[in-house]
């Protein structure tokens, strides 16, 4: 298993924009996520990034802004 992080960078305000997954795959990630918020169900423009979990290291950092 890995640790995914699945950004949707078109989110806009009150929209999840990132959902960290463990899966088996980018692809099951992708579906995981899809699956999970409403807001990345119809999203095109999905990244996806991949953390190996061998070693201790931050995955997510998630800011609103203001």
């Amino acid at each position: 298993m890995k640790v995914y992080v699945v950004n949707h960078p078109s989110a806009s305000w009150c929209e999840d924009y990132a959902v960290a997954v463990i899966a088996e795959s980018k692809e099951r990630a992708i579906e995981i996520a899809r699956n999970y918020s409403p807001d990345f169900k119809n999203a095109t423009d999905l990244n996806v990034e991949v953390y190996e979990v061998d070693r201790e290291h931050p995955v997510l950092a998630a800011n609103v802004g203001a």
